[in-house]
């Protein structure tokens, strides 16, 4: 019993779990690279990262599609020259799965690495699980 002789409110908290879907890369040029095929579970929230090196030079805007997702960027930064590393959203209703193509805007990146993440038990609501993220750093 609580303060005042009235029950405890009973709260109840889902933890929320991540599980690494792939991680690869590549250090071939090119502005557009296709990963293996993923298994993307139902009722999950998915992040993306992609890391590119240009050399160098500019870095470029990255973009994904694939799978059936609708990939929505969160943010990115660019920690070197020529180097950007952007991160993705991307909500499931059901299980889907299929290869990610991601692509670079301009030149040819030198190398790409990237990586997918499901989580469950996040707030999938907004537009493409906007509420899901609360802040970003940039």
């Amino acid at each position: 019993m609580g303060r005042f002789g009235r029950p405890n409110p009973s709260i109840t908290m889902a933890t929320v779990t991540a599980t690494q879907l792939n991680t690869a890369g590549t250090a071939s040029s090119g502005s557009s690279f296709n990963t293996a095929s993923i298994n993307f579970p139902a009722q999950r929230y998915i992040i993306a990262s992609v890391g590119s090196d240009n050399g160098g030079g500019t870095a470029r805007t990255t973009t994904l599609s694939g799978a059936s997702l609708t990939w929505t960027e969160i943010t990115n930064v660019t920690p070197g020259t020529g180097r950007r590393i952007t991160a993705f959203r991307a909500v499931t209703t059901g299980a889907t799965s299929g290869a990610i193509t991601i692509t670079h805007s301009g030149t040819a990146a030198d190398g790409t690495n990237w990586s997918f993440t499901s989580f469950q038990n996040v707030d999938m609501s907004g537009t493409n699980g906007s509420n899901g993220i609360v802040q970003t750093a940039t």
